[in-house]
């Protein structure tokens, strides 16, 4: 704690983030080759700062906007119906007031009097993640000290309090960004009450830490897997497989790519994990009835061959601001197989997002769970970012 502090920037090595994800129709495969789901590295963000004003501690405001919806109907829509994307229609959708999933909570610093703290960023907004050793609390606050403007996340935790690397002002996330330390100012003197850190709404839930954007107080708690998921409500039946990556392409351009399967026989053809180039076919693909709003929508879709056996569907989700879950019984009633995915994408600044995908399978034969269960991360990372590279080049042409 005593050594020569060096800044995180400084020690920063970029990786490439290894992923597989082949879109929701090569989670059919997934099943069959679940091991080689894996688990990346982070690498920092580039974010902007605004500068601190002298007001009390308080929580940042923003202003509203507007999801663009190229319909508003809600009858059943097959691949053959959707409506024309020159429909001027839209759906009034605040962007701001909503739970956004920042990181998984196994990625964060272990907790300790002198850890390291997380960068983050939502539309640009640059904000700073820290975890308390005391109550193991994940705490958020905007990236920049009160003082000078700094960004705290070259700084780390001392003394359990997150520290400037500009002048060394502690915070105490415990009493709302409070000021509790200036090595400059006489013991006796006061801290000013306008020298603490503007601090955003943030909770764990479900192991992801979810930030809440929104100009009050939050009205909803962060999104759950229960409801809609049903039968994986209880996650500790299942084998699970966390992890994220940022990518050089906008959220909404990720939430599309993410959503289409017909694009994967092609653009991955004979890639691991994606598919072959002569069974690109047709797709049954329908919205429920009723379901679409402007928190979402659910459906379901299968293969024309999976028609004609009369094959299960695949059911999905999509409830706004960007998270795509995905549910399916690949090999029929009659076996124990399950799977099931949340694919959250966030919006980290224009041209920049993040995703965070969880996989979840049950029904395994027990000697290829426990090959899962011991087949070391390094392994699952070979190769694994290679559907994702395949997606870049042609997402951002």
């Amino acid at each position: 704690q005593n050594s020569k502090h060096t800044s995180p920037t400084m020690r920063r090595i970029s990786f490439v983030h290894p992923l597989l994800l082949a879109g929701f129709i090569s989670i059919i495969r997934f099943c069959d080759a679940w091991s080689s789901v894996p688990q990346p590295l982070t690498s920092p963000v580039p974010t902007t700062r605004t500068k601190s004003s002298s007001s009390s501690c308080h929580h940042f405001r923003h202003p509203e906007s507007t999801l663009k919806s190229t319909t508003t109907t809600s009858v059943p829509i097959t691949s053959n119906d959707i409506p024309s994307e020159s429909s001027s229609n839209t759906i009034p959708y605040n962007w701001k007031n909503q739970w956004y999933a920042a990181t998984f909570a196994s990625y964060l610093p272990n907790p300790s009097k002198s850890a390291e703290v997380t960068p983050i960023s939502v539309f640009g907004n640059a904000m700073v993640l820290w975890r308390s050793e005391d109550n193991g609390e994940v705490y958020c606050a905007d990236d920049v000290c009160p003082h000078r403007s700094a960004a705290l996340s070259e700084g780390r935790l001392r003394d359990g309090k997150l520290e400037c690397y500009y002048h060394g002002w502690q915070f105490d996330g415990e009493k709302d960004g409070e000021c509790n330390f200036i090595p400059q100012l006489e013991k006796t003197a006061q801290i000013p009450k306008a020298a603490c850190l503007k601090m955003r709404e943030c909770r764990t839930v479900e192991g992801i830490v979810w930030v809440w954007m929104g100009e009050e107080a939050p009205t909803t708690d962060p999104p759950t897997q229960g409801g809609w998921m049903g039968e994986f409500d209880n996650l500790e039946d299942y084998i699970m497989n966390d992890f994220q990556i940022d990518l050089p392409y906008d959220h909404s351009y990720l939430v599309e790519n993410l959503v289409d399967p017909a694009h994967i026989p092609i653009s991955h053809d004979a890639t691991s994990g994606g598919g072959k180039r002569e069974n690109a076919q047709a797709y049954e693909m329908i919205v429920d009835q009723g379901s679409m709003s402007s928190n979402g929508f659910t459906g379901r879709y299968r293969t024309a061959e999976q028609r004609e056996k009369n094959g299960d569907f695949i059911e999905f989700q999509y409830e706004a601001p960007g998270i795509i879950r995905q549910k399916g019984m690949p090999r029929g009633n009659d076996s124990p197989l399950r799977f099931g995915a949340a694919l959250h994408c966030m919006p980290l600044t224009l041209g920049r997002s993040r995703l965070l995908f969880r996989t979840f399978i049950t029904g395994l034969p027990p000697l290829l769970k426990l090959l899962i269960t011991l087949k070391p991360k390094f392994l699952t990372n070979l190769n694994s970012c290679k559907i994702l590279e395949q997606d870049a080049a042609l997402i951002t042409t």
